[in-house]
């Protein structure tokens, strides 16, 4: 999947069941603004691994991981390729 898409379907997972109304922005702090909480993080790591094929361990769902968009798509590259 594309960087592109896999971004299109995260912000529609954040509008449609995670309830963030906001534009978001690639560097739009995600966790420190409270746009999603622990319980958003846990639905966005589990859809991440449906989507991507990806295995992401609970240690790894941090700011750094997961902060953005910008860093999640870093994550994803990461984990892809070793």
């Amino acid at each position: 999947m594309a960087a592109e898409e896999l971004e299109t379907k995260i912000r529609h997972l954040l509008r449609t069941e995670l309830g963030v109304h906001e534009e978001v922005t690639p560097d739009a702090e995600l966790i420190t603004t409270g746009l999603i909480d622990s319980v958003g993080l846990v639905r966005l790591a589990t859809f991440l691994e449906r989507e991507t094929g990806i295995t992401v361990d609970n240690q790894e769902i941090t700011v750094d991981n997961f902060g953005s968009l910008r860093r999640i798509q870093a994550y994803v590259r990461k984990r892809r390729h070793g």
